[in-house]
């Protein structure tokens, strides 16, 4: 079988939310079948796992990328170039492969309609497609013509993949559909064990060390609210330090809230790391404030690791989080709810390694460890369909 994947992604070269797909494509590949994935180019920046999986025997297709330009009448006619220049060359490629069936990732729910070209040729091929949804801004609304061709190309997808069940619900309101042909999958976790680590001995002397683990992208990620609600009185009096895991557009920004907020000697940014055990091994605690999500796998790693998180009650957050069993659930994204919700946590911070256990304990429950076999089960019945 010939199997096309095509992702969306324009944030990062590579995310937690590309796991998915690129997993179920290196399945397929081992299973004897041929893989065409396309993808933003990068050009120096370009992940290097796109690379491996060209030579594992997947044909790799590169499609150009388009920084933001900050002027809206150059932007706009950028637009208009492009769309038809792309047009011809991103879809003789995927003309060429012929796919036998289509998966189509996208970070955010209608990231595709944005792109007229690959919806034109993903309908004029007439092949079954496969819409993975990544994430989803429960507060999001489709002007008139993107709903009426986002509910056309949902209605005639074969199967739609959501991380969340609110995702699924709200994608389900926005689109006035049912969706039957959807299912929950969640993302691949990024660790090479789902064993308890050991939560660290905490001393009278030691500060707690909470962390944030996400992009640095505050709109999304909410880091703003963090270092406010940790520059207040209250929390300057308390004994703890605060660490920063991750990269992203907002860092100069961020470290420049930390020095106003005087907290330089107690909240760091330590970069990117792929070593998650590494990264909790002397952590108590993940603060998530996310104003949108799917269901993030920052959340689903800390969980495994056996430790406490406070987030925020969207996505799928709430569907992991049980709040003050297994971890603490702010109502909303705002400075009042996450501050409600440190300050509970707080104020239980000698249950937390009984709460890290309680999240352990749900997480191995209701976790599906390979989901790119499911995936790839689903490309398989799509494509013989």
């Amino acid at each position: 079988m010939k199997i096309a994947f095509i992702t969306l992604t324009n944030g990062i070269p590579f995310g937690s939310c590309d796991l998915l797909f690129y997993k179920s494509a290196e399945l397929a590949l081992a299973n004897g079948h041929k893989v065409f994935v396309s993808v933003f180019d990068w050009k120096e920046d370009h992940s290097p796992k796109y690379y491996t999986i060209e030579l594992k025997g997947a044909i790799l297709h590169k499609r150009k990328r388009y920084e933001r330009i900050p002027n809206i009448l150059l932007r706009n006619a950028e637009f208009i170039i492009s769309k038809f220049q792309n047009s011809l060359k991103e879809s003789k490629p995927l003309t060429i492969f012929n796919p036998d069936v289509i998966c189509i990732n996208n970070a955010g729910t209608y990231d595709i309609i944005g792109h007229p070209h690959l919806v034109e040729i993903i309908e004029k091929l007439n092949r079954p497609y496969i819409i993975i949804s990544q994430y989803h801004d429960e507060n999001y609304s489709l002007d008139k013509n993107w709903y009426i061709k986002a509910r056309e190309f949902f209605q005639n997808s074969t199967f739609c993949v959501f991380v969340s069940e609110r995702n699924r619900e709200s994608a389900r309101r926005v689109l006035a559909l049912p969706l039957n042909n959807s299912i929950v999958l969640n993302n691949p976790a990024n660790l090479t064990s789902h064993d308890y680590l050991s939560f660290p001995v905490r001393t009278q002397d030691n500060p707690v060390k909470m962390l944030s683990v996400a992009r640095l992208e505050a709109k999304v990620k909410g880091q703003d609210i963090i270092i406010s609600i940790l520059g207040t009185d209250r929390w300057k009096d308390r004994n703890w330090i605060f660490e920063f895991w991750g990269s992203g557009p907002d860092l100069e920004w961020l470290k420049d809230l930390v020095s106003f907020y005087n907290l330089n000697n107690r909240v760091f940014f330590r970069g990117y790391s792929k070593n998650i055990g590494e990264i909790w091994k002397d952590a108590e605690i993940l603060l998530l404030c996310s104003t949108g999500e799917g269901k993030p796998l920052a959340l689903t790693e800390a969980m495994f690791c056996g430790r406490p998180s406070i987030v925020t009650d969207v996505g799928g957050n709430a569907e992991l989080i049980t709040d003050g069993i297994s971890g603490f659930v702010a109502e909303a994204p705002s400075i009042n709810a996450f501050s409600a919700a440190m300050e509970r946590a707080w104020q239980m911070k000698s249950k937390w390694e009984l709460i890290g256990k309680n999240a352990n304990n749900s997480i191995n429950n209701q976790f599906i460890t390979q989901p790119e076999e499911k995936l790839f089960e689903i490309l398989l019945k799509a494509g013989n369909s």
